[in-house]
């Protein structure tokens, strides 16, 4: 094989791996998770419940990834390139307008749901790529992972940064947004060259979607991530009991993607020793029961060796069920399709979090209670996968 042929088959993997790296770290929850978060607590004075409140509606634009799909889906090549230019544009007018709006929690809530929606569109175009290169290239598990990988390690990459920027002014961070947002929508728009779409009667696309494995898929992968959470009430423990300071908080969240690249990477050839065990309900389980460490958060020794454990065992629990996801996407709809599979999780977490807040507020619930609560109900969720159909659920190779 040529270097020539070599570069060329490797060339949409890396495109990939880079547009889904780049719309991972501009995510809000990313890039701007320390320095929004703090500014929220600092100059709102807002409760756990408020913040996550604030931060699920911020995140809106994630759970639109159907129609997002949809439009793609319809839309010609050409059509598609002009669209990514003008997004470019105003995404990095966008993150510019940042700073100016700080003062105003109105303002500010839509500066994020701009920036969320921008980074949407791209995952979701993303998606779609990765799907029709799977099915082409019998890659789902490989490519899964190469997903994985890219956005774990532009979560480091954002973690280290957004610990930086948190106590400085948020001209700053978006500064950094803005540039890297001009270079998201450049690598998306190579992409979209490689592999030019062929629409056909894209907004018929609902009709194929109704079918029994992608509605139960959907179902489930909502239910999964719709127990209640702790992200939120884990936030104010580092701040206020633990006392972690902004720097410190970005060690750990990096440290966290670290975790995830590694479970990434161990998720190849372990699914291949493994191939005739049952991947997905074995891995909501043990997402369940790793999620126990986290009862033993109480210093910043341990939380290091919790994140970087929780979460590379957690990687190794979303693969399979990307894969899954995937499987069940309608041919010529895989845009459309993997971004119902992703915005009905995306929703999922957003209700997991509220849901966790309210219910420690509501009884007086501890964080570890919330914790076990998690583990209970994240493993009776593998209870939703009988509905899926069973050559569905078989994600092996």
């Amino acid at each position: 094989m040529t270097r020539a042929s070599t570069d060329s088959r490797y060339a949409p993997v890396i495109s990939l791996a880079a547009v889904f790296a780049l719309s991972q770290g501009l995510r809000v929850e990313e890039l701007l998770r320390l320095p929004v978060r703090t500014h929220l607590k600092e100059a709102y004075g807002l409760t756990p419940k408020a913040m996550a409140a604030f931060l699920m509606v911020a995140g809106l634009t994630w759970y639109a990834k159907p129609v997002i799909g949809l439009w793609i889906d319809a839309s010609s090549a050409h059509a598609s390139e002009r669209r990514c230019t003008l997004f470019a544009a105003i995404s990095v007018l966008t993150w510019a307008a940042v700073p100016l709006c700080e003062s105003d929690e109105t303002l500010l809530l839509l500066s994020l749901v701009a920036i969320n929606l921008f980074a949407a569109y791209v995952s979701t175009a993303a998606g779609g790529h990765m799907v029709k290169l799977g099915r082409a290239t019998a890659s789902f598990d490989r490519l899964s992972a190469v997903r994985l990988q890219a956005t774990s390690g532009a979560s480091v990459v954002a973690a280290l940064l957004s610990g930086a920027f948190a106590q400085l002014w948020l001209g700053w961070v978006s500064a950094v947004g803005a540039a890297l947002s001009a270079v998201m929508f450049g690598q998306l728009l190579r992409l979209q060259r490689r592999s030019p779409r062929d629409p056909r009667e894209g907004w018929t696309a609902l009709r194929e979607l109704r079918t029994r494995p992608v509605l139960a898929v959907g179902w489930f992968m909502f239910v999964f991530h719709a127990v209640p959470g702790y992200e939120t009430l884990l936030f104010f423990h580092q701040t206020d009991t633990l006392g972690l300071s902004e720097g410190q908080m970005g060690l750990l969240f990096g440290v966290r993607s670290i975790g995830a690249v590694v479970g990434a990477s161990a998720f190849g050839p372990l699914r291949r020793h493994f191939a005739k065990v049952p991947l997905v309900p074995l891995g909501i389980i043990l997402n369940g029961a790793c999620s126990l460490l986290y009862m033993g958060y109480d210093s910043l020794g341990s939380a290091l060796v919790i994140e970087f454990v929780a979460t590379a065992l957690s990687a190794l629990t979303l693969l399979p069920l990307y894969e899954l996801a995937a499987k069940v996407c309608p041919r010529a709809r895989e845009a459309v399709g993997f971004g119902v599979m992703l915005s009905l999780g995306n929703l999922g977490l957003a209700i997991s979090d509220l849901t966790g807040t309210a219910l420690a507020e509501r009884f007086s619930l501890s964080l570890s209670k919330i914790i076990i609560l998690y583990a209970v109900t994240t493993s009776a969720s593998a209870l939703f996968l009988l509905v899926v159909p069973k050559d569905a659920r078989c994600c092996r190779s």
